[in-house]
């Protein structure tokens, strides 16, 4: 089968487009067919060797889309040429993989595979950490990055939730999209005023960086702040030290990475995900579209910062 693996830690020259031998299942496993393949961050990051691999020679791709088209032995023979969703730890940019048969998704009616890509990790990232900031109708939420594949799904599932949700953007035409998603408040990052400190109940960061603190600052006494990324890197070393100056605020900080969650608790709340967009109770925005051949250029668009939705790999 053809795949993309990493060849070398750094920019996506190191990625190789080429044969590689093809998966078999083992028990209790199927192979899948793959349709597509989602891009995010987190590919990016493996592909730098910041993220699970701790060497070169690895195959990418956390989430696809495509049928079942191979059975381990005690594999029910239901799944058999069923379209499915799965969530991987690589593997993912190629033309067949081996997944788990109890961690296969089963697309819901009404659902295309790329529609459920759409979804992909973005949208379980965003509505596990909703799930954790325990929003309330009338609350003032903000969502740092909400340009950005997490923050778009944060903007769109809060906006169900509450009908006071601040966007941070970059830029009028995403501030436009991110008003269709549901924002109700709009703001620049680079021509607007300053927030004001103490102005928001909730906060969704998928950025993190020197300016966690400052946005930190923009919560009101016993407000609520989920960190579910990392695009801009770690927090200052004296991070630990400005939330202590605050303990006065009662501030409630989490962190959420999905690796702490079992395969089981994300397929539970993916599927919810999966009936709202058959039921076109959210949207599924997606930018743009490669082959896998052109995985290199999919990163590039990615890392362009223009993307509006998910990217996807085609096969």
């Amino acid at each position: 089968m053809q795949a993309v693996t990493v060849e070398a830690f750094g920019g996506p020259e190191g990625l190789r487009f080429g044969p590689t031998p093809d998966p078999t299942p083992a028990e209790g496993e199927v192979v899948v067919a793959i349709k597509a393949a989602g891009v995010g961050f987190v590919d990016i990051m493996a592909r730098e060797g910041r993220y699970v691999f701790p060497n070169p020679g690895f195959i990418l791709g956390m989430e696809i889309v495509g049928e079942v088209a191979d059975l381990g032995e005690d594999v029910d023979a239901t799944w058999s040429h069923r379209p499915v969703m799965a969530l991987l730890r690589g593997g993912g940019y190629a033309e067949r993989v081996v997944v788990k048969a109890r961690n296969l998704i089963p697309l819901p009616d009404g659902v295309t595979a790329e529609q459920a890509l759409a979804i992909g990790v973005n949208g379980l990232v965003a509505a596990v950490a909703l799930d954790r900031a325990h929003i309330t109708v009338g609350e003032r939420m903000l969502v740092r990055g909400a340009g950005g594949g997490i923050g778009l799904w944060a903007t769109q599932l809060a906006a169900q939730q509450t009908s006071d949700v601040t966007a941070t953007t970059s830029s009028e035409a995403r501030g436009r999209r991110l008003a269709e998603l549901g924002a109700t408040t709009l703001w620049n990052r680079r021509t607007d005023a300053p927030l004001q400190p103490g102005s928001f109940d909730v906060i969704i960061d998928a950025v993190g960086g020197a300016e966690l603190p400052s946005y930190i600052g923009k919560l009101r006494s016993n407000g609520r702040y989920v960190l579910c990324g990392g695009l801009e890197g770690p927090a200052p070393a004296d991070f630990g030290m400005a939330l202590m100056a605050q303990f006065h605020r009662s501030w409630s900080i989490a962190m959420l990475s999905l690796n702490s969650l079992t395969s089981e608790a994300l397929q539970r709340r993916l599927e919810p995900l999966l009936l709202a967009l058959a039921r076109d109770q959210v949207s599924a925005p997606i930018d743009s579209r490669f082959s896998l051949s052109e995985a290199a250029a999919a990163h590039r668009r990615l890392e362009s910062g223009d993307a509006f939705g998910k990217i996807l790999l085609t096969i």
